[in-house]
């Protein structure tokens, strides 16, 4: 990813998973990495469970219409990538409200300018993993450096979680 040490982006405040941080019009956010770790079990490797939630709003105001939000996203990504190249994120968009298509443009969509498609240099990878349920119509990827040397290892071992997960199955 590329530097961002000289882009504007709001303070953050280090949580028990992750970190918090409260916007302009004052909506304080959750940005979560909960280690999945030992529950997918790849020996020697980091995988993060990826959140971002409104913990609080006091404005409705669009926080991203100044790019800070965005920023703060790409900083907090760029800051783990540089931190741990060979961990992975796992990103379940939400669709208990129906808005998953909305998180998806705003988030990975190359089509538009999201916070993925305008910090990433080349150096990332999205993997699309299907969810297969019925009642929900999630959104999955895994996000993780192109290079990584296990990205297969990891790719197979996260869909098989997600399958048990959501599915209930184990083929």
């Amino acid at each position: 990813m590329i530097k961002l040490n000289s882009l504007s982006h709001y303070n953050l405040t280090d949580t028990e998973n992750g970190y918090a941080f409260t916007t302009d019009f004052g909506n304080e956010y959750l940005v979560t990495f909960s280690d999945l770790t030992d529950i997918i079990e790849l020996t020697g490797l980091r995988i993060y469970d990826f959140g971002i939630e409104i913990a609080k709003r006091h404005s409705f105001e669009n926080d991203k219409s100044q790019h800070k939000l965005k920023n703060t996203i790409a900083y907090l990504l760029a800051k783990l990538f540089s931190k741990q190249p060979d961990c992975a994120l796992l990103i379940v968009l939400d669709s208990s409200d129906g808005k998953q298509q909305a998180r998806y443009r705003m988030f990975l969509s190359a089509k538009y300018d999201s916070w993925f498609s305008h910090f990433n240099n080349g150096d990332l990878e999205i993997i699309n993993l299907p969810l297969k349920t019925v009642e929900i119509q999630d959104t999955c990827f895994l996000l993780l450096c192109r290079a990584n040397p296990r990205l297969e290892d990891i790719q197979s071992a996260t869909a098989y979680y997600l399958n048990l997960s959501f599915d209930g199955n184990d083929t």
